[in-house]
């Protein structure tokens, strides 16, 4: 190992002593040859850098050098620039400072790079050495190079193997994680790290329940580790129904999937994969067509019998009111009066079965929601000593909505926070101009909105309740209907939008509705009604019923008014046609809308109009949904109004329309 020459010297019992070290060293060397001629893949080596450093003199190389470098042993000797200069360009530098480190620090020297041999193949190599001092002060490296060309090449197969999994892993819609025999994660990708709140570096490493939070929707309580029920029974199973996880950042999330075992070519379990989906608005969907549907269900029932119905109680109201006009008995009139008041809360209660389940179409106008909505919220407050504040945002959108309708939603929900907070509170009403994108919210498309959110300090809402609060006739108050919040969603529904609810008990309920906003006022065409002559003018009147037909004609007559009653739309033309060639024509008609047996109002006006175009006609009828008593002016005629009503309503739309 020495640099410099051996000299011959007269022996001594110092130099026998020497001597016989020097075999010491020969069989040592020797060991070190064999060794290093058998080592597969690899050769030994022995440099002399001097005592700066900076000299590169093998000492000892392994005639492996010429399997491993394509270089003869003798020329790898004389010159090792030969062995140096095939290291590639590119790794270089790398080499000089991880050299010059372990030579300032005498550490261990390694490092793995490339080298170009004569044939121009490019080979992996690993190179290991320690750096030391010989007694002359020579840097001295003892070291191994090892081909780990294969082993390289399995690297960067299975490196590609695991870029082309994550981007894989990447494109799906799914969150996917994989973790090992333990549970322990290995791989998540890009929607798994969204909706746990966890990076792939942060929970690598981590147990699963540590990141994969599960609770039940409804009592909070833990779920299963689907991974770990994987990996026991040795098979697929389904994440467990409603589960909601948990986020990092507490977001809950309703979430579906399933996890499953990973084998591997020798059928032995390597660990576990789990994929799962967040399907919380498609959830929150399917239960708004369910709501809806069964408002729907409800509202055939009720359409089937709304006409009967409120022909009955108009009946009923006409001939109380009639009644009440005749008697000059102070107590039959309280009692007339009482039962008018019972009938009035009956027909409220029908009007409003009707608008959530099949009619109640809105009469919608292009206006400011403010100040409406406050005016209306103050005054179901009525008294109550229960504080309410308003924040609108500036510049809030107009909204085409039916006053009188939105009114109710406004008054059942005020109404619905009062009742939450027995004790007292504070209501905040608050009203945002919101654009939502496509999918953003379930129940409604991509554009522009007002949401306007009622929220209270209550005792808030389990999720058990939630999920029924919109349906008809469920209510937890002892005198509840339960047609409150299911009239506020059909109501909402039917102007375009929706409404969501927030609560949990304890915290107090948020309810937000979202109405569409409206780009500009809708103006109405409707002109100004016909002038008539008042008192006495001559009114034909048509309805099937003949109960009915009686009343209303003697409720015409105590108003002052003329009646000619008809019983179908074919009978009512006859007498309008005979009216003008008597020249005394009629200055209104009343048609009822639907006729069972016979021409209907809307049948027998389009024949009027073309006798008279300008005649004054108002539509009325028990069946709330249909579109005609929404836009009666769109069908012929010039105002229209809904069964069962009062004299006063009578007279009131009469004097509209003729004076």
């Amino acid at each position: 190992m020495g640099t410099n020459p051996s000299r011959r010297r007269k022996t001594s019992g110092v130099s026998r002593r020497k001597g016989s070290g020097a075999r010491a060293g020969h069989d040592s060397i020797g060991q070190l040859r064999f060794l290093s001629e058998n080592l597969a893949d690899g050769m030994l080596y022995q440099i002399n850098s001097g005592p700066d450093g900076l000299e590169r003199r093998f000492t000892y190389l392994s005639p492996a050098v010429e399997r491993l470098h394509g270089i003869r042993l003798g020329d790898a000797l004389r010159d090792p620039a030969l062995v140096y200069g095939q290291v590639c360009e590119e790794d270089r530098a790398a080499v000089a400072e991880a050299e010059a480190r372990a030579a300032r620090t005498r550490t261990r020297f390694g490092i793995e790079v490339r080298v170009r041999l004569p044939s121009g193949e490019v080979r992996w190599r690993r190179f290991v050495s320690v750096p030391r001092e010989d007694r002359d002060g020579n840097l001295i490296w003892d070291g191994i190079e090892l081909d780990i060309t294969e082993q390289k090449q399995a690297e960067i197969r299975l490196r590609d193997e695991r870029e082309r999994l994550a981007v894989t892993l990447r494109s799906i819609a799914d969150g996917v994680i994989a973790t090992d025999t333990d549970g322990r994660i290995a791989i998540m990708n890009r929607v798994a790290e969204e909706l746990t709140g966890w990076s792939q570096a942060e929970a690598e490493g981590k147990a699963l329940p540590s990141v994969f939070v599960l609770v039940n929707e409804s009592t909070g309580e833990p779920l299963r580790d689907p991974v770990r029920r994987a990996l026991l029974e040795n098979e697929t199973v389904e994440i467990e129904e409603r589960a909601l996880l948990v986020a990092r950042d507490g977001a809950r999330r309703i979430i579906s999937g399933s996890g499953a075992p990973i084998v591997d070519g020798d059928h032995r379990v390597i660990g576990a994969v789990l994929a799962f989906g967040d399907v919380t608005e498609k959830i929150r969907l399917a239960e708004a067509v369910q709501r809806t549907q069964k408002l729907e269900s409800l509202g055939i029932l009720a359409g089937g019998i709304a006409h009967d119905f409120n022909n009955l109680l108009g009946n009923i109201f006409s001939h109380v009111e009639l009644a009440l006009g005749t008697s000059a008995d102070r107590e039959v009139a309280e009692y007339l009066r009482a039962a008018l008041d019972t009938m009035s809360r009956a027909r409220a209660l029908t009007k409003q079965l009707l608008t959530f389940a099949k009619g109640g179409a809105p009469i919608r106008r292009s206006e400011p929601l403010f100040p409406f909505v406050e005016q209306a919220a103050r005054f179901a407050l009525g008294g109550s000593g229960t504080a309410c504040s308003f924040e609108v945002d500036p510049g809030l959108w107009w909204c085409g909505y039916d006053k009188n309708q939105m009114g109710q939603v406004v008054d059942n929900l005020v109404i619905n926070a009062l009742q939450a907070m027995p004790a007292g509170g504070h209501i905040r009403v608050r009203a945002a101009n919101c654009v939502l994108d496509k999918n953003e919210h379930g129940a409604l498309s991509a554009g522009r909105y007002v949401r306007l959110s009622f929220q209270d300090s209550g005792v808030g809402m389990p999720k058990a309740i939630l999920a029924r609060i919109f349906d008809p006739f469920f209510t937890t108050k002892h005198k509840g209907s339960g047609l409150g919040l299911a009239t506020c969603h059909s109501i909402i529904e039917r102007h375009g939008g929706c409404i969501d609810v927030e609560s949990e008990p304890g915290k107090g309920s948020t309810f937000h509705v979202y109405l569409p906003a409206a780009s500009k006022p809708a103006l109405s065409s409707a002109g100004p009604p016909a002038p008539g002559r008042g008192a006495g003018a001559r009114i034909l009147l048509m309805e099937d019923d003949a109960g009915i037909r009686d009343t209303l004609g003697k409720m015409l007559e105590r108003l002052g008014y003329e009646c000619v009653s008809t019983r179908d739309g074919e009978e009512a033309i006859r007498a309008y046609r005979e009216a003008l060639g008597a020249s005394r024509p009629f200055r209104m008609v009343i048609f009822d809308l639907m006729i069972p047996r016979g021409m209907g109002g809307k049948d027998a006006i389009l024949e009027i109009r073309k006798m008279d175009p300008q005649v004054p006609a108002v539509v009325v009828s028990g069946y709330a949904e249909d579109p005609v008593l929404a836009s009666p002016r769109e069908h012929g005629f010039s105002d229209s109004l809904g069964k069962p009503f009062t004299m006063a309503e009578f007279a009131a739309v009469i004097s509209r329309n003729i004076g």
